[in-house]
């Protein structure tokens, strides 16, 4: 996944403003690891940590948000019905 840091910034709020009202947002990215950080030498490598990545939808009003970590990183994140979109 391609998501600029941090969720102030308008790129953010564009990307999980297009959620309506009830509208659900899933994502999976990759994990951190000694591999990918080699596979992306000369690159720009930013590893999105799964505890910020919980504080940052919540913060742009997503409620209930579900992260699982295995091989990678997924999750989901509803955005409650009546909630407007984030400007």
């Amino acid at each position: 996944m391609c998501l600029p840091r941090p969720p102030s910034t308008r790129s953010w709020r564009r990307r999980c403003g297009c959620c309506g009202p009830g509208g659900t947002l899933l994502g999976s990215d990759s994990l951190a690891s000694v591999s990918l950080h080699h596979f992306h030498a000369g690159d720009t490598y930013n590893p999105l940590d799964p505890a910020i990545l919980l504080t940052w939808l919540r913060t742009l009003g997503f409620s209930p948000v579900t992260i699982t970590t295995g091989a990678v990183l997924m999750f989901t994140a509803r955005k409650p019905a009546g909630e407007d979109s984030p400007s």
